[in-house]
């Protein structure tokens, strides 16, 4: 890998506040509460969201004070998470690069730690804007939710991944 970034919560919030937010309808009702961390959501269904805040609330959203969430647990929220990488990098790539460009070097500089210069991102972003979005495509590594020592747990199907990670692999 030559290059990387390390992104955050505090860097995602920044981002979206500077390109002027990113809309997203929430799917249900949402009510979750967890004062040792000073998180609370509490969001309707259909209410559009845009603010960083409110996008790192939806982005950290696993279920209701009361049980339930998203009909296919921690899978429903990455979803939720791949949508919201989508529509920022859809609005990003939409508008005047150099413009949107300019408007995430605060952010970037501030909260993001990345090995590239403002040169390479500028490169990298020119070409990601002739990507089309149809061309683009998200996958969620095969799996199953467990728990052990009740502790949620992601447990990789290895066998899936790698049946999904081979046409990407010998395309390239």
């Amino acid at each position: 890998m030559h290059y990387y970034a390390e992104v955050d919560y505090e860097a995602v919030k920044a981002l979206v506040d500077a390109i002027g937010g990113i809309k997203v309808t929430i799917p249900m009702d949402m009510n979750y509460d967890d004062p040792a961390d000073d998180l609370h959501i509490h969001f309707e269904k259909g209410q559009v969201v845009s603010k960083g805040e409110d996008i790192i609330k939806l982005l950290r959203y696993r279920k209701n004070n009361k049980g339930g969430g998203y009909k296919d647990g921690d899978l429903g929220r990455v979803k939720m998470q791949q949508e919201i990488v989508k529509l920022g990098i859809e609005k990003v790539l939409r508008g005047n690069i150099v413009t949107n460009f300019l408007k995430l070097q605060d952010p970037v500089k501030e909260y993001v730690k990345t090995n590239m210069s403002p040169k390479q991102m500028m490169y990298y972003i020119t070409k990601a804007k002739k990507i089309k979005k149809e061309n683009v495509s998200l996958y969620t590594i095969p799996g199953r939710a467990d728990t052990i020592n009740k502790l949620s747990f992601y447990v990789v199907n290895m066998e899936k991944m790698e049946e999904l990670l081979k046409p990407i692999i010998e395309e390239n």
